[in-house]
């Protein structure tokens, strides 16, 4: 148990997180300083805690006792929140004890966590680990929507997409009537091959393009992805099982950096080892030469300029 300690002490020299403790218990702050896992910022209320937010760096997480002097750990969440700059701080509440109504409180204010004490640094320091990067994620999200949410199309320009688009449809109809004609007499099936495409302001809008490729062309493609695939597998060889080598545990002061798994053959396996593998499963490259799924109307189609895709101009739904 100390060998393993020492070992956590080690990895976290060089990334040890700074953490604001609030509360009165010094026992705890002790524990935390003697582990060499954090560097403890010690206040004992929530006003000294707010004013050091606003007069310092952010510190990598927030822990506060649930009943500390003046305002307890609940309401200084909700203070905290109401900033836009420490939304993204991990917040943690500890007590030697709380109840079911505690905890139902966190979980509806959506606090990172509630532990009761004693708890070990290890892993509490685990838990700052991985809400650092899980906020960093969230935080990526918000700011997709609010960049979606941003982007406005003046009313000239749609105006101007609109017409423009109606304009080149009706001159270019002729042209598509005969496509589809030739389509229709060469396979049955749809005329169209709908996909989703991104955007503008990340917004994802339906792509329709004329059918190039054979109805059952998902289908063949297993088949011909083994016989007719440029990309051998001798270039591009996969393992058959999953590589137990991960950098994100060796990175964790516990040696696991998520639950750990059993794969088939009874070894032990992490998620990102897992989830890695697949997507080496999953990304074969595969290039199909004279690729028979095309139909003769699709190898001529690319021929024409900007005529294969239409890009639905009036954001109308398929």
């Amino acid at each position: 148990m100390v060998e393993k300690k020492d070992n956590i002490e080690m990895e976290a020299k060089n990334e040890k997180f700074n953490l604001l403790y609030i509360g009165i218990d010094s026992n705890f702050v002790k524990e935390l300083e003697d582990s060499a896992l954090f560097t403890i910022t010690h206040k004992r209320n929530g006003y000294l805690a707010v004013n050091h937010l606003e007069n310092s760096p952010h510190p990598d997480a927030i822990v506060s006792e649930i009943i500390v002097e003046g305002i307890n750990g609940f309401g200084l969440f909700k203070e905290i929140q109401q900033n836009d700059k420490w939304q993204m701080i991990p917040y943690i509440l500890v007590d030697q004890s709380y109840s079911s109504e505690d905890k139902e409180r966190a979980l509806k204010l959506r606090v990172c966590d509630i532990y009761q004490k004693p708890l070990k640094p290890e892993r509490l320091y685990k838990r700052i680990a991985f809400l650092k990067k899980f906020k960093l994620q969230q935080n990526m999200l918000t700011y997709l929507e609010n960049k979606k949410r941003q982007v406005v199309t003046p009313l000239w320009k749609r105006t101007f997409d609109i017409l423009f688009a109606t304009i080149v449809l009706i001159l270019l109809s002729p042209l598509f009537l005969i496509i589809i004609f030739l389509i229709k007499i060469e396979s049955k099936g749809p005329l169209f091959y709908s996909g989703k495409r991104v955007g503008k302001g990340y917004s994802i809008f339906p792509f329709h393009k004329f059918r190039s490729m054979k109805i059952n062309a998902d289908a063949m493609l297993k088949t011909l992805s083994q016989t007719n695939n440029q990309y051998s597998e001798d270039k591009e060889q996969v393992e058959e099982r999953p590589i137990y080598d991960c950098p994100l545990c060796k990175e964790s002061p516990t040696g696991q950096c998520s639950v750990i798994l059993k794969d088939a053959k009874g070894q032990d396996i992490c998620e990102f080892q897992l989830n890695t593998w697949k997507k080496k499963k999953m990304m074969k490259f595969i290039k199909i030469k004279n690729d028979p799924r095309i139909t003769k109307m699709g190898r001529f189609m690319p021929a024409i300029p900007n005529l294969s895709n239409i890009r639905n101009p009036f954001g109308i739904s398929a």
